[in-house]
This record gives C-alpha cells, sequence and structure tokens, in this order.
C-alpha cells in the first residue's frame, strides 16, 4: 500500500491524553471500586447497629479509593507538564510516515524514530487519536489531526492490513 504522511504540533492535552490512555485500564477498576464501596455501605441501612462498624469500614474505603483516583488524577496532569514543558517548538513538531513497513517519526529538529510493527500489540482509534499500544508498555498516541480528512481512510485500511487482528479500527 502506499506510505500516509501527517503533519501536527504536539498539544499539552495529546501529551496528555497519551497518559491518560496508557494507564486509564487501572483507573477504571478503582472507580468500580469505589462504587462497589458505596453499593455496601448503602446494603446495611435497616439492619441492627452490631453493623456500624460495617458501614464505617465501607464509607472509609470508598472515601480513600476516590481520593486515591484524585490523586493520580493531580499526577499524571503534573507529569504531563514535567514532559511537556520542557519541550521547544520544533522538538513538538512531529512529521508521520505510516508505511508497511513501519511507522517513523521525525520532529522539527531532525530526530527520527522508526517503529516497525512487529512492536505494535494493538491499535484502538478514538476520536481523537490512534493509540498504539507498543511492548512492553507504552503507547504511541497518533493524533487524527496530523492527517488530512482525504487520508484517514488510507490510513485506516492500512493499519487493517498490516495488524489484522491487533487492530480496531473505526470506519
Amino acid at each position: 500500500m502506499e506510505p500516509v504522511e501527517g503533519h501536527a504540533v504536539i498539544r499539552f492535552a495529546d501529551v496528555f491524553l497519551a497518559r491518560w490512555h496508557a494507564s486509564g485500564k487501572y483507573v477504571v477498576p478503582l472507580v468500580g471500586l469505589a462504587c462497589g464501596a458505596y453499593a455496601f455501605y448503602d446494603l446495611p441501612r435497616g439492619l441492627p447497629g452490631r453493623f456500624d462498624i460495617i458501614v464505617i469500614a465501607a464509607v472509609t474505603l470508598m472515601v480513600m479509593v476516590i481520593l486515591f483516583c484524585l490523586i493520580m488524577f493531580v499526577v499524571m496532569v503534573a507529569l504531563s507538564f514535567l514532559f511537556f514543558l520542557p519541550l521547544n517548538r520544533l522538538q513538538r513538531t512531529i512529521d508521520y510516515h505510516v508505511a508497511s513497513d513501519g511507522l517513523r517519526l521525525t520532529d522539527g529538529r531532525g530526530l527520527s524514530l522508526f517503529m516497525p510493527w512487529s512492536a505494535v500489540r494493538r491499535t484502538r482509534e478514538t476520536r481523537r487519536a490512534f493509540l498504539l499500544r507498543i511492548r512492553p508498555l507504552s503507547v504511541r498516541y497518533l493524533p487524527l489531526r496530523a492527517f488530512a480528512p482525504a487520508d484517514l481512510p488510507r490510513l485506516r485500511a492500512l493499519l487493517r492490513e498490516v495488524l489484522r487482528d491487533r487492530a480496531r479500527i473505526g470506519a
């Protein structure tokens, strides 16, 4: 297939969303745990007073989980700022070259990174980007705005072709 070219200036939101998607699978169960703790708290309301310690434990657990989620969110924002702020305009300007052998990222200073498709475990398309999960525990974030609207169908077809069952790509 024909290679697809793209160009974008990375924004803070791109850096934050890449971190969020990389660690979101850990945050969602914690929110579920908080909801479970609330349901557990609500359960013994009509029961005798000897269940008061259970109610206190459930409420304490719920508050701790919610605080932990808030702290994790603040930490992710802080880490994103620490990564983003030192980058100058040239370092944030990225050219994308997507071909059948792999993905090449080149910044405005000429630094180039080539990633073969064998390094990609999965790919998923969101409303704003393609998320490439890289071995062992990383995410590469390709903003959709980097590619011309006319090139997006070709890019999706190329990703489906090279990644096969590892690609969850939209229409």
